[in-house]
């Protein structure tokens, strides 16, 4: 699967049009009195990035991952995002309240600032973190962005629980699941840094294909995992029996080109079956990336039939060792009507 002309998502993606904020509870986050929607005007770092002429791709819903090198090897990371203490969160939406609030006025009063103190009330980050390619800084401080967190990685580590269902859908070490990462890591054989990669078919794109990837051809890449256990699992793919979890390169699976017009792309997600999907990302020949959620457009998701589970599926992958993704081996050169087929009993 070729992957040359993705953007990596490392932080925050931008809307591709203006946005605005209305006085409605939001429907993403809880307890918050308004949302955020899409304008009808393309943003200016969107036109001036020529989005227009950029790949567009489906936007996955799932949590996201990055391959970069640790310890000198191929490795996965986990999304590990720094979030502020208590008492500087409870500062900080007293403040997004009344920015809200002074949006709504008009902005007829002195627009209201914060600032945080990042020795002080950000929680300590975890060994081995790193923060996220273009994060924000001051001196050799990392920054938070507009919604108080900053963004970064952690690699994966076997001995830590909410890694569990990363560690399923990628093989780092034939031995790892016994050494700790904090320890000295002995050589191995690179062809066990395996991932299990959902992506199209190389020779058609109407039909997906789960196939094993080696984590050096992914290093620099962003991915989606997605699966039973991930994000309330909007694709209902797998059971808590057999529970299937997968990677998606991000800008991997790519839809028609289609005009950035908010009236044309609204009736596309409503009337077009490809627009079942949780949104659009496009990536620009820059490497910027630019997004439109459903939520945007003020539409619902999750749905009840989202494009990506009415692709057929075929998994295909040549190992030479049957231990790696052993739970998988059974599927292994079979198709199936849809990846929602997967795994059922």
């Amino acid at each position: 699967m070729p992957y040359s002309g993705l953007g990596s998502v490392q932080g925050k993606v931008q809307c591709v049009f203006k946005t605005e904020v209305m006085n409605e509870e939001s429907q993403k986050r809880s307890n918050q009195p308004y949302k955020v929607v899409s304008s009808k005007e393309l943003s200016q770092s969107a036109d001036e990035a020529n989005v227009s002429h950029s790949i567009v791709s489906e936007k996955i819903d799932g949590t996201c991952c990055f391959v970069n090198y640790f310890k000198g090897r191929a490795w996965l990371w986990a999304r590990h995002d720094r979030k502020p203490i208590k008492s500087a969160d409870k500062k900080f939406r007293k403040f997004q309240k009344a920015h809200h609030q002074w949006q709504t006025d008009s902005k007829q009063t002195e627009e209201p600032r914060f600032v945080w103190d990042t020795n002080k009330d950000f929680k300590p980050p975890p060994v081995n973190w790193i923060p996220a390619s273009g994060v924000g800084m001051s001196g050799d401080r990392t920054q938070p962005g507009d919604g108080g967190h900053i963004p970064g990685w952690v690699p994966v580590d076997p001995a830590e629980r909410s890694h569990c269902w990363h560690l399923t859908a990628v093989n780092l070490d034939h031995h790892l699941t016994a050494v700790n990462l904090d320890h000295h890591l002995t050589a191995v054989n690179l062809d066990h840094q395996m991932a299990l990669v959902l992506g199209p078919k190389e020779q058609n794109a109407n039909t997906l294909e789960i196939t094993t990837v080696c984590l050096n051809e992914l290093i620099g890449h962003t991915l989606e995992l997605i699966g039973t256990h991930i994000n309330a699992n909007p694709y209902r793919i797998g059971s808590k029996q057999e529970p299937v979890h997968v990677l998606v390169v991000h800008g991997s699976i790519q839809l028609p080109s289609l005009a950035i017009n908010y009236d044309g792309l609204k009736d596309w997600f409503t009337g077009n079956v490809d627009g079942a999907v949780e949104g659009i990302v496009w990536h620009c020949h820059n490497k910027s990336l630019f997004k439109l959620h459903r939520r945007h457009l003020d539409l619902p998701w999750p749905l009840n039939q989202p494009r990506l589970t009415t692709m057929p599926v075929s998994v295909n992958f040549e190992i030479k060792d049957t231990s790696l993704f052993s739970y998988f081996n059974k599927y292994n050169q079979k198709t199936f009507e849809n990846i929602q087929e997967i795994g059922k009993s």
